[in-house]
């Protein structure tokens, strides 16, 4: 039977940590034969106080390592690894819920790295939502059946990956780490992994299943988006990143329809309203659903490009001087 350390960041997590704790207890694996290793990322609300009571009921073994302020979830799980008593570590996101069979099928797998499947809870519409964007973007390799694959230099940009259940040793995850750990706005998860396939294909498989339940509000879930921003931006459309030719042409579009808009504002809002009309039924399909998808792709969508506009500021300030220029042109 495998020794594994069960790796975990928290920040601010008093509403769902409970239900993580809860499902690692069901867990039906030797408790002599893993461990937990919760990092409390300097939260403010009772995150450490639940946790520190957990340890005090629990049978599990457990390890809790505490920052006085928060320093980013992957100088976290750097320090988890470290830190960690076993060799094989199973980072998971404190959002998910272990199926309690994982354990048992990690032993069974003779490989590593690899990442199971997060399945999307979608009770409420934000969750649906986000549901049908990653069906759309990554089709099978988001569900949560599908055949085993490698993710290699070949395909890393079109599978759906992420660190909210990953399996991996720990030579391998402290050799690969990105250069900056405390970089808030770093594309740390999409880094890290590409730095693994560099060094070994992972493999993407459905046999390690956990549930991912989303924020609860739309506030928060707005704020998220956010913050994704500077990540996406960070490897997505950086210079040479694998989406810049897009992201060029999407700063096109937006620079002319903005000209546009200055002359002939009517045609410009009709035009994006039968867009905005097409994805959201492209997304949900002839439902209900797709009515209230529309105003959800213009509020995420704002809240992003601000965040990708975070990053690259320089480029919408082009923007903007740009249609006051050309503005004051027409204009005489």
């Amino acid at each position: 039977m495998k020794k594994i350390s069960i790796i975990t960041p928290i920040y601010n997590e008093s509403n769902n940590i409970e239900h993580f704790l809860c499902s690692i207890e069901k867990i039906k694996y030797s408790y002599t034969s893993f461990e937990l290793v919760l990092i409390n990322d300097g939260s403010m609300d009772e995150t450490l106080k639940i946790i520190i009571d957990f340890k005090k009921q629990t049978k599990i073994d457990l390890k809790i390592i505490s920052f006085r302020k928060n320093r980013g979830r992957a100088y976290a799980r750097h320090i988890g690894a470290k830190k960690a008593k076993y060799d094989l570590l199973f980072f998971l996101d404190c959002r998910c819920v272990v199926f309690p069979d994982a354990l048992i099928v990690l032993n069974s797998i003779k490989y590593q790295p690899l990442l199971g499947v997060a399945i999307q809870e979608t009770g409420d519409l934000v969750s649906r939502f986000f549901h049908k964007v990653r069906k759309k973007i990554y089709k099978d390799s988001f569900s949560s059946s599908f055949k085993d694959l490698y993710i290699n230099e070949s395909n890393f940009n079109h599978i759906s990956k992420g660190m909210a259940t990953f399996f991996c040793n720990r030579k391998l995850f402290l050799k690969c780490q990105i250069k900056n750990l405390e970089d808030k706005d770093s594309s740390d998860d999409t880094k890290l992994l590409q730095n693994i396939i560099r060094n070994k294909p992972i493999l993407k498989t459905a046999k390690i299943k956990v549930t991912y339940y989303m924020r609860s509000s739309l506030w928060e879930n707005l704020l998220h988006i956010y913050k994704r921003g500077p990540k996406f931006s960070d490897y997505y459309i950086n210079n040479k990143g694998p989406f810049f030719s897009y992201y060029l042409a999407t700063l096109f579009l937006i620079l002319s329809s903005v000209i546009v808009a200055l002359f002939f504002p009517a045609y410009i809002i009709i035009a994006y309203l039968f867009l905005l009309a097409f994805i959201a039924f492209y997304l949900a399909g002839i439902s209900l659903d797709a009515i209230f998808f529309i105003p959800l792709l213009v509020l995420f969508g704002l809240f992003f490009v601000s965040g990708v506009a975070r990053k690259r500021f320089l480029d919408f300030i082009i923007i903007i001087f740009t249609v006051i220029l050309v503005y004051g042109i027409i204009a005489k």
